[in-house]
């Protein structure tokens, strides 16, 4: 995975029936996105209802969104 300012990362996804807190279960999707540098680890988790209409869009504009800062080293 590409961030748009040219970030690398490894991107994960699927489907799964998630727990719910009545204690059944409902289908959903989901995106592990990490990312890592020398002495740092960030995760982007994104999980949605499987039926929803909605969420395909919502989740493409969240991705197209993402951008890491740079840290630069200091001297």
């Amino acid at each position: 995975f590409i961030t748009p300012n040219g970030q690398e990362g490894l991107k994960s996804y699927g489907s799964a029936d998630f727990p719910t807190a009545l204690g059944t279960h409902a289908k959903a999707n989901f995106i592990l996105l990490g990312f890592t540098t020398e002495n740092i680890l960030q995760q982007v988790i994104l999980v949605w209802k499987k039926d929803d209409v909605y969420a395909d869009e919502m989740i493409e504009r969240i991705l197209a969104s993402i951008e890491l800062i740079k840290i630069e080293d200091e001297e």
